[in-house]
């Protein structure tokens, strides 16, 4: 016996709640690329020929907080963005049927 499922229809997407929540996975992503990238700079430091291994350090946490923030600005915006544009296309085709 099969049982009637309810399909659930996605007529519209809020851009600002979709620009949220992609913001914070990027963020998340960020960090964690991030801090690949401070820890591929941090692992340079030993094998810097003229001792000045200091100096790679503020780039290693540099390009941890850039990472942060590129990662988290882009994802906010192509969130918005797609959103606005899905809640276009919906209008012209007709809204995701989720059963």
């Amino acid at each position: 016996m099969m049982i009637a499922m309810k399909k659930l229809k996605i007529n519209r997407i809020d851009p600002m709640s979709a620009a949220k929540i992609s913001g914070l996975i990027g963020i998340v992503i960020g960090m964690i690329t991030g801090a690949m990238f401070a820890l591929m700079a941090m692992a340079g430091m030993p094998f810097n020929v003229n001792g000045e291994s200091a100096r790679l350090f503020p780039f290693g946490i540099g390009i941890m907080v850039a990472m942060i923030l590129f990662y988290g600005v882009f994802a906010f915006l192509q969130g918005l963005i797609g959103a606005w544009f899905y809640n276009i296309v919906a209008g012209w085709v007709g809204p995701i049927e989720i059963e």
